[in-house]
């Protein structure tokens, strides 16, 4: 069982021993709290440009489905209602504002135009119509005849219309139930004034925002920009680009809102001229404009991983520019850049402009799965709205059937208006974008947003690796966690590590993919998948009675059973994300969430796989019970217990961005090793489920927290439970007994399932970011400790008002019954909105907490940790009776804390991490803790940032404090940072090139710790106590001093520290000024934890020989020994510590922000300082 956070023991003689118990304001004040990954959020901000056809059809009402024409007695498939005599039908309406004559007009003898039957822009009833986005809902009784002046010259514009009488719509009845609408068959035709206040309002809106071709253009854009605001959009039309055509935002922009309303407003007002359809000269033009090459515009490009898209919007045909023709010869145009053996088509175009290096700047173009380009180039989605070519998609893959190459039979557009249809198709193809055949005017705005959802993927990992032992072996597994941005979606994936500490390239298996089925990309292999309804056991809970129960649909949702889905869950589930009302879809969105895919391309957003992301819950491996509890410990021998499941199948556990926490298969020989035996979802994601199946979807978290397992005793037994927050996916945590996986069925939901508790019991609670410690406590009862997180102010949207929020903002510490959540105690600081540092009232904050078991008796004696004000708390538990439990050196409300951290300038630090506990040398306690906080939108940027700071703190341990501050401790300082050279080849030289690693250097101050009573003297804020003066501790702020420098560009510390024989590990987090980096950089620390000085020998091992020397230091004359060492992984978060093979070193593993794995051997010391043995801290 691998164990992560701590319950710190056995102050006998010089060391702590045992660490037990878990494996692994005001409301305009709160927190902006991130909805996706932070490090994501500063990449370059691609480029949209908008085509948009502003042909005279645009301005049209009538866009027909293939029918029958009268005026033809065929087929017709051109998008028009032919009525005889030479006349179409193009408006539905004599009205002033058309911008043509209307000789078939409104009372024509073919009632279809005037039905969604077979005009896709008529009324449909069944359809909810929207205003555009920022618009207000139209007015029945006076309705805009136009949103914008249609044509030069053309009244209307100001014209207001009374619907609500004279009004009809038509209502088809296929008679003859052939599926075809017959121009003989019957109809109904309903009145506007027969309908009810919803359904006017529904008709008012579709009149004024939708019926015509254009008002579905700009709704479409409207929408997209509204969906996506961190775009760089542009826009220009196909024939009067002269008079619309806007850039894409300067450089220099960085707050697009003002440029985004300036767009759509343009769009608006666009005056619609009698023109024909030249889309090729059109993606002539843009393309022109990202290569930088199209007189009088500034280069859109600005970033070397800068991705740049052409959306080309049209209702009708390509046709004009006569000097691009189908001939070799043609000197005009591009050729054949496909090789399909036609010339100068869009495909060619959108070819061209695919495979030509739009920039100088470097080839750092992210790649995605459909995409793999580096260059600069230019990606095209094409938009056919309502009319149709002659390829056909069978599969639902969004491409043709059977499958095409570039240079493959897409017809001959040439030859036929249908051909010109899939020439658009084959320009998406060639181009590596999306083709959308709409088929309604909110189909348009849908799937654009959906294709435009995936622009920005990118693979990473955020969440800390799990180890299947403690020891590196010949069967050591590591599992790690990562997610793909394109459509949000996950992977857990197991590889071997050698003897050698070496991870394998290809893993194992892919949880993702078990669950999925078809081809794997990550293991190559094919799965089977797992079936959504018989071959998946998910389980969740019952607020109402506080029970676990099957996540199966009721057999009646309205009168459901005491072990079926409540009605408010069943409820939660019947909510449209894009209009927030009930649509009838509860029942497919339970099965969507099971992993139900049949209404993915229909109805629901498509997944890449059934798992979600992963992102910050890091897997924990829970295998046979592995803790060195003694047998007196528990009425019942816990010896027995790791007897009775020795052999117990492995499972890792982690939550996902998806709605549920899952358990799967790490069993190292077995045909089901990565298939998920259990999930659970939390009560409290019912809320928002129905947010995964939008095709709008916006990314938000559901699972998020890091979990912890132990083993603990209640109930006459043994027993191991799991327990999790849910970070910014909720105010809650939750509990499950996992001891036994082969009772991990649906019906075992309600003894699986312990508890949940969220901020409906206790309003304080915040969301829980923390990790919770699992401990026993003095009086005998097993219980779970946690931080009430941060944002306990925020609505989380749990009761849909504010009953459960925060009054206070003030920071908690909880104590709660591990078997049933009770509420054992609750430690409120006092300390909350009103004491913000920044005085802007914000909510304060508990991080997760670190447990101390004094005389290793195995049971909690005090807790430690730190809130977002920079308060550092001390908690004393060790009384048997719980009322005597209190914080230490303070009697009353707000309480004083242990210390408070300063930046050296007068502002308290942040702390979001736990502290590292250790015995001092002289008596008490030396507690380390770093500053800095990255869960906020803000949070990512270097330019600003308060300076952090890592600390040694001594904690006396006396009955009252002497308050002191940061002037009364040492300081380190960070001297030197260089690229070095390291021989790897071990020929004695270090070549350029031949290993290079990014290296610290710190001072090497001794410290004398002030042991009278008293504070020290001499120090002040800015630079600690002067050198061989006393010290009540240490610190070293995070930046590099070398050659005077300041700025510390945002570095900060905010993963949980390690301690490994006197020498303290962390990692400091630097986002990037870069956009095109993953989202920053980290250093791994490792200082003296007596003292924060430089070490006496050297820890990494730089030169991958095995020997910890000064091969392994700085090349000078000394040989200086390094402080830390720099990712090559992008961000890392907490690294996981394993011992070497033969026991004489350990391993970090780390995977960052990169994907990729960063593993460090690191030196194990004769030094004794704080716990006792790192065996006892990983089994």
């Amino acid at each position: 069982m691998k164990l992560n956070k701590k319950l710190l023991s056995g102050l006998s003689g010089s060391l702590l021993g045992l660490v037990m118990g878990i494996a692994s304001t005001a409301q305009a004040a709160n927190l902006a709290l991130e909805t996706s990954p932070l490090f994501l959020s500063n990449q370059a901000d691609p480029n949209v440009f908008f085509e948009i056809d502003d042909s005279g059809s645009m301005d049209w009402e009538i866009l027909a489905k293939p029918h029958i024409s009268p005026g033809f007695g065929t087929t017709l498939s051109n998008g028009l209602m032919y009525e005889g005599g030479g006349f179409y039908e193009i408006y539905l309406y004599q009205a002033s504002d058309n911008a043509y004559a209307n000789n078939a007009d409104s009372t024509s003898t073919d009632w279809r135009a005037r039905c969604s039957c077979l005009n896709v822009l008529a009324y449909d009833p069944s359809i909810t119509y929207r205003p555009w986005a920022g618009y207000a809902d139209a007015d029945i009784t006076a309705s805009f005849q136009a949103k914008s002046d249609p044509h030069p010259g053309t009244a209307g514009y100001s014209v207001v219309l009374n619907l609500s009488a004279d009004t009809y719509y038509t209502n088809w009845i296929d008679t003859n139930s052939d599926g075809v609408v017959d121009l003989g068959e019957a109809k109904t035709t309903v009145a506007t004034s027969s309908l009810t206040t919803v359904e006017q309002q529904n008709y008012a809106n579709w009149f004024q925002y939708h019926r015509r071709r254009s008002f579905v253009a700009k709704g479409a854009v409207a929408s997209v920009v509204d969906n996506n605001p961190g775009f760089r959009y542009g826009l220009s039309v196909i024939n009067n680009w002269g008079s619309l055509f806007v850039t894409v935002p300067s450089a220099s922009t960085t707050n697009y809102t003002s440029h985004n309303n300036s767009l759509i407003n343009s769009l608006n007002i666009l005056d619609w001229p009698a023109a024909g359809t030249p889309l090729r000269s059109a993606l002539k033009r843009t393309g022109d404009y990202f290569d930088d090459t199209l007189s009088g515009k500034p280069d859109p490009i600005i970033s070397e991983c800068q991705k740049n898209f052409a959306i080309l919007f049209t209702d009708g045909y390509w046709n004009g520019d006569p000097s691009y023709t189908n001939s070799s010869t043609s000197t005009a145009g591009v050729g054949d850049t496909d090789g399909d053996g036609h010339f100068n088509t869009l495909a060619d175009f959108a070819r061209r402009y695919y495979n030509t290096d739009l920039s100088p700047l470097p080839d750092n173009v992210p790649p995605d799965t459909f995409d793999t380009n580096p260059r600069q180039h230019m990606v095209t989605f094409t938009v056919a709205f309502g009319i149709n070519g002659l390829l056909t998609d069978t599969d639902s893959d969004s491409w043709p059937n059977p499958a095409l190459t570039e240079a493959g039979n897409w017809g001959n557009a040439y030859n036929s208006n249908a051909e010109k249809v899939d020439d658009l198709w084959h320009s998406a193809f060639n181009a590596k974008g999306t083709f959308i055949a709409a088929q309604t005017p909110q189909d348009v705005a849908d799937s654009l947003n959906a294709a435009l959802a995936n622009i920005s993927s990118r693979t990473s990992s955020a969440a800390s690796v799990a180890l299947n032992a403690g020891s590196i072996g010949a069967n050591s597994r590591v599992y790690q966690a990562k997610f793909d941005t394109e459509k949000w979606s996950g992977q857990v994936l197991s590889f071997t590590v050698s003897l050698a500490g070496a991870v394998s390239t290809t893993p194992n298996w892919d949880a993702g993919c078990k669950m999925t089925g078809g081809l794997c990309p990550t293991t190559g292999g094919t799965e089977t998948g797992q079936n959504w309804d018989t071959g998946r056991n998910i389980i969740t809970y019952k607020p109402s009675n506080g029970d676990g129960i099957p996540f199966r649909w009721p057999a009646t949702p309205a009168t459901p059973t005491s072990t079926e889905l409540d009605v408010n869950q069943t409820s939660a589930l019947d909510i449209d994300f894009a209009t927030s009302l009930a649509d009838g879809n509860a029942m497919l969105r339970w099965q969507y969430i099971r992993g139900d895919r049949s209404n993915e391309t229909t109805t629901f957003r498509t997944r890449d796989s059934v798992l979600g992301d992963v992102i910050h819950s890091a897997p924990v491996y829970v295998g046979p019970p592995s803790f060195n509890y003694p047998d007196s410990l528990e009425s019942a021998d816990y010896s027995t217990f790791r007897s009775t499941y020795q052999n117990r199948q492995p499972i890792v556990w982690f939550g996902a961005n998806d709605g549920l926490f899952h358990g799967v298969d790490a069993s190292l020989v077995s045909a089901n090793q990565g298939k998920e035996v259990i999930a659970y979802v939390p009560s409290q994601m019912f809320n928002h489920l129905h947010e995964l199946t939008s095709s709008s979807y916006i990314h938000r978290y559901y699972v998020d927290g890091v979990p912890s397992a132990g083993d603990v005793f209640f109930g006459s037994s043994w027993k191991t439970v799991i327990v999790s927050g849910l970070a910014a996916g909720g105010q809650g945590l939750f509990a499950l007994d996992v001891t036994n996986p082969s009772t991990f069925t649906e019906a075992n939901a309600n003894s699986m399932s312990l508890w949940e508790f969220t901020d409906t019991d206790d309003r304080d609670m915040g969301y829980s970011y923390g990790q919770p410690s699992i401990v026993k406590l003095q009086n005998g009862v097993w219980a779970a400790i946690f931080g009430n997180g941060y944002g306990n102010t925020h609505d989380d949207d749990n009761d849909g008002g504010t009953t459960n929020d925060s009054l206070t903002g003030n920071s908690v510490i909880y104590i709660v019954n591990i078997q049933t959540g009770a509420l054992i105690r609750k430690f409120d600081t006092g300390v909350g909105s009103s004491a913000d540092p920044l005085g802007a009232s914000r909510p304060n904050g508990m991080s997760s907490p670190t447990i101390v078991d004094v005389d290793n008796d195995k049971k909690a004696d005090f807790i430690f940790a730190g809130d977002l004000f920079g308060n550092l708390w001390k908690i004393d538990i060790s009384d048997p009776l719980s009322s005597n439990w209190k914080f230490d050196y303070s009697a009353s409300s707000p309480h004083t804390p242990l210390f408070v951290t300063n930046d050296g300038s007068g502002t308290a630090q942040p702390i979001t991490t736990s502290p590292e506990v250790s015995k001092h040398t002289k008596g008490g306690f030396l507690v380390n803790v770093g500053t800095g906080k990255y869960i906020e939108t803000g949070d990512n940027s270097q330019i600003g940032q308060q300076t952090q700071t890592f600390y040694g703190i001594w904690d006396k341990n006396n009955t009252a404090l002497t308050v002191f501050n940061r002037s009364h401790l040492l300081q380190q300082i960070i001297t030197e940072e260089e690229s070095e050279d390291f021989d790897i080849d071990q020929d004695g030289t270090r070549s350029s090139g031949e290993g290079t690693s990014d290296i610290r250097e710190t001072t090497k101050t001794p410290i004398t710790w002030h042991t009278a009573t008293g504070l020290p003297t001499g120090g002040s804020i800015s630079t600690g106590v002067p050198t061989n003066t006393p010290a009540l501790g240490w610190y070293v702020d995070l930046y590099n001093t070398e050659s005077g420098n300041t700025n510390n560009y945002g570095e900060r510390q905010v993963t949980d520290s390690t301690l490994i024989d006197g020498v303290i590990f962390f990692n400091t987090l630097i986002p990037s000024a870069n956009p095109c980096d993953f989202g920053g950089d980290s250093w791994i620390m490792a200082l003296k934890v007596d003292s924060g000085e430089r070490v006496d020998e050297s820890v990494f091992d730089l030169d991958h020989n095995g020997v910890f020397d000064a091969g392994d230091g700085f090349d000078d004359v000394s040989n200086t020994r390094v402080s830390g060492v720099k990712s090559f992984v992008g961000i890392l978060p907490r690294l996981t510590f394993a011992k070497g093979y033969g026991g004489d070193s350990f391993f970090a593993f780390g995977s960052g922000s990169s994907g990729g794995f960063m593993t460090q051997q690191i030196k194990r010391s004769g030094t004794s300082f704080g716990r006792q043995s790192w065996d006892q801290i990983i089994e």
